[in-house]
């Protein structure tokens, strides 16, 4: 498949994620909590699963919404998708934009030698800072 026909390939996915955008997310999809970060979220998070279909067939589309830290109701929808195949979106939102990030320091400390579980840092730089985060995986 040529790198044209993937991306028109991908525009229905695309069609029903800006559908998607002005839509409620299931409160199923809510996430309350992440292991290695102790208090409330930074922001309203929400992970779940969008059913598309189009030329190539059905399929189930992992998503990650993080609402912005400032005003969701009028700040932009950025989305984001990492690159090339095994490359999860999440990635990216883990190490490089999101609110809270996982680094060399995460694998240090006494909470992870006690838990085995890497401690999460609030990232002052993140783009939720700027927009909510509408992040999915192929």
């Amino acid at each position: 498949m040529t790198q044209s026909t993937m991306m028109v390939a991908r525009l229905p996915l695309l069609a029903a994620l800006m559908a998607w955008q002005g839509a409620a997310a299931p409160s199923a999809d809510r996430v309350d909590a992440l292991p290695g970060w102790d208090g409330a979220l930074p922001s309203q998070w929400w992970s779940g699963y969008v059913n598309v279909s189009g030329a190539f067939g059905e399929a189930s589309m992992h998503y990650v919404f993080v609402e912005s830290e400032g005003d969701p109701s009028t700040d932009p929808v950025i989305l984001w998708s990492n690159g090339g195949p095994g490359a999860s979106s999440l990635f990216g939102l883990l190490v490089e934009l999101g609110p809270l990030l996982l680094n060399d320091q995460s694998l240090a400390g006494d909470a992870y030698e006690q838990t085995g579980v890497p401690t999460l840092f609030y990232n002052p730089s993140a783009w939720t800072r700027l927009g909510s985060v509408l992040l999915f995986d192929w």
